[in-house]
């Protein structure tokens, strides 16, 4: 238990759109209430004034969570292997 949120032990694609969900949810300038798989509160007071648009990046390179972003997120950092000859 965290701040009252139940944390999954691992991080899967679901949590993760959860976590997004929720995210856009406290930024949006309202009092915010979510019912999910792992996450479940209600009436949490607004964090901000008025909405904020700030973009979400995923930092991950898997074809699953690549596909998440695609749908879900605003973009992704991709990791950078350097390749000494």
């Amino acid at each position: 238990m965290y701040n009252g949120l139940k944390m999954a032990k691992h991080t899967t694609i679901a949590t993760m759109k959860e976590y997004v969900e929720i995210i856009k949810g406290l930024l949006s300038g309202h009092d915010f209430s979510y019912k999910g798989n792992f996450f479940d509160f209600h009436n949490f007071p607004k964090l901000v004034d008025k909405e904020l648009d700030i973009p979400i990046l995923f930092g991950y390179s898997g074809d699953k969570m690549l596909k998440l972003a695609g749908e879900i997120e605003d973009g992704v950092i991709l990791n950078t292997i350097g390749i000494e000859e």
